[in-house]
């Protein structure tokens, strides 16, 4: 493995307990509503709703994310613990493979969905059923591609030579500027994710 050149299609994926899961089952639970009306109802939806596309692309990255999530690690990064005597908030953090095409979609669905009335209509509709706010769950789609989507720069490419430069090292803590680097990613994942509607409240 080139640890200096990551592959590109290598996300940054933190661990967010039952959040991240959260709303990606409430996301796949509303595509699947719109595949279920396309057919039923016989309506023309645009791409990408059309014939299931944007459902089937939110399942491939929720197929790859699920692993990641809830796993009650002491590890701030693959096999790194956090130096002696650190007392920031752990966020455990993995670099899996998520396929661009997938989160391409995602995107062109936030897109889509705001440029045609009808389906902004149905969205609202089926977010207000669950009693949550106009547009949450959209919203929430974008904070996640947001999240996923996460550029790459000094302090990513730190932590991810430290997971991956002795993989047969377990347990080792990271040294102080990969430390440092580590709470500079935690602080914009927080910007990210803390203040989001319909998702509870900001990550303790």
């Amino acid at each position: 493995m080139d640890i200096a050149h990551p592959p590109t299609n290598v996300r940054v994926v933190p661990d967010l307990g039952d959040q991240l899961l959260l709303v990606i089952d409430r996301l796949e639970a509303l595509l699947g509503s719109l595949a279920v009306w396309e057919i039923e109802d016989d309506v023309g939806l645009p791409a990408p709703f059309a014939d299931r596309k944007a459902l089937t692309a939110l399942q491939t990255v929720g197929g790859v994310v699920r692993p990641t999530q809830q796993r009650g690690e002491a590890h701030v990064v693959s096999s790194r613990l956090p130096r002696r005597g650190w007392t920031g908030s752990l966020l455990p953090l993995h670099f899996v493979p998520i396929p661009d095409a997938a989160l391409a979609t995602a995107v062109q669905v936030l897109a889509v969905q705001r440029a045609y009335h009808d389906l902004n209509a149905a969205v609202e509709q089926y977010t207000a059923v669950l009693g949550e706010p106009p547009l949450a769950l959209v919203s929430n789609l974008s904070r996640t591609v947001s999240l996923l989507t996460l550029p790459w720069d000094d302090d990513v490419t730190k932590l991810w030579q430290s997971a991956f430069a002795h993989p047969d090292k377990c347990d080792t803590e990271l040294t102080r500027s990969e430390q440092q680097a580590y709470d500079r990613v935690i602080r914009r994942i927080d910007d990210l994710w803390s203040f989001r509607p319909g998702v509870d409240q900001r990550r303790s």
